[in-house]
């Protein structure tokens, strides 16, 4: 929740070209998730759900890290420009 907040605050979620952001965002989570499914194809398990939603939980967290990362670095970036 308090993720959540953090992004309404310092990012207008209404503006097209923030929405758009966090989609390729989203979607290069997505992928970095298939990637490293793909790689550790060893250790899969015959149920497809099982992997789905491992699949699903790793594109959360990879977006939550990405995420944190860009609004951080956005936010230090508009400090140092104010500076």
């Amino acid at each position: 929740m308090i993720f959540v907040n953090l992004l309404n605050n310092m990012i207008k979620l209404n503006d097209m070209k923030y929405s758009t952001i966090l989609r390729n965002l989203l979607i290069l989570s997505f992928v970095l998730s298939l990637l490293g499914f793909i790689v550790d194809l060893g250790e899969r398990t015959p149920n497809v759900w099982i992997n789905l939603r491992d699949i699903f939980i790793m594109t959360i967290i990879f977006f939550g890290i990405i995420t944190s990362i860009y609004i951080t670095s956005k936010s230090l970036y508009s400090l140092i420009k104010k500076n």
